[in-house]
């Protein structure tokens, strides 16, 4: 019997090690093919990792895990759906790839995106995104479409701040990092290093954006400046949108903005994360994102 166990503990490490070899050499970084009907600009199916540079870990698999203990759980393996919700989606970016469940990746020239082991709220990785100049994006896509229209969408998500170093010139555009958007309206929480583009004078710190479309199309722009997040230090952000317009933004927690706004009555509901630059984003430091969770209750 102690013979037959060694040589089965022997065969089971064996091809778990044969299969780490084989991740180890990917090259590509492979996403999900876009859906048919996203009509997401810029979308890039086949987003390459960037190369990997001090504190960045382009997804290659532990070889050391105990072949008995199976795959490491994860942050997402213990979250429950928020009660209520009719679609739910959860990343906390620790799988071999990085846009593992996402519908789609949005890359255009100026967008780079990756993991990194810097900094994480649920170790090992979190997600590492940063886009620079006109339209430049590096997002990941994940719309659900159900029989009713959506009451409310809310994304879940921690953000840490990361600066830039010396001195540099304001951005004259913003960066978006995440946006619910639907057929005619959309609410998205973004960054600004002194663009005039909020409300006509230069502004740096946090803002949401509420527009709507299909239409007479109209956009209001709201500075969060009951809080500012702090630079290299996690916080939860919670964004949540009712289809009457109505929207709120609590930072740990604790609301920060609320406001009624642009609504919707679609039941189609997108959600898009990562740096997108809105107007010319220049010199905007990267968004560093871990444990995203995305609801949408009907």
């Amino acid at each position: 019997m102690r013979s037959l166990v060694r040589r089965s503990f022997l065969v089971a490490l064996v091809a778990v090690s044969a299969g780490a070899g084989l991740l180890a050499c990917l090259e590509d970084f492979k996403v999900l093919a876009p859906a048919a009907d996203s009509g997401t600009p810029g979308v890039d199916s086949s987003l390459p990792v960037t190369e990997a540079g001090p504190g960045i870990d382009s997804a290659t698999p532990d070889a050391s895990v105990d072949a008995d203990a199976g795959p490491p759980q994860t942050h997402c393996d213990s979250v429950v759906a928020p009660a209520g919700s009719a679609d739910f989606f959860c990343a906390d970016f620790d799988s071999v790839l990085l846009a593992k469940g996402w519908d789609s990746v949005g890359r255009t020239d100026g967008g780079t995106a990756d993991k990194t082991n810097v900094v994480a709220v649920s170790p090992p990785f979190s997600f590492l995104s940063n886009a620079q100049g006109f339209g430049a994006q590096a997002t990941l896509n994940w719309a659900k479409t159900g029989a009713k229209a959506f009451s409310e969408a809310t994304a879940n998500f921690h953000i840490n701040p990361s600066q830039l170093g010396g001195v540099a010139p304001a951005s004259p555009g913003t960066v978006e990092l995440v946006q619910i958007t639907t057929n005619n309206a959309l609410v998205s929480f973004g960054f600004s290093r002194g663009s005039s583009m909020i409300d006509g004078n230069p502004y740096y710190g946090y803002y949401i954006a509420n527009a709507a479309f299909g239409g007479a199309a109209a956009l209001v722009n709201y500075k969060i400046t009951a809080v500012q997040l702090v630079v290299d230090v996690w916080t939860e952000v919670r964004l949540s949108w009712l289809a009457n317009g109505h929207f709120d933004v609590s930072y740990n927690g604790i609301n920060v903005l609320s406001q009624s706004g642009f609504g919707s009555n679609a039941t189609k509901v997108s959600f898009r994360v990562g740096a997108y630059a809105s107007g010319d984003a220049q010199v905007i430091p990267p968004a560093r994102l871990d444990d995203v969770e995305l609801s949408i209750r009907r």
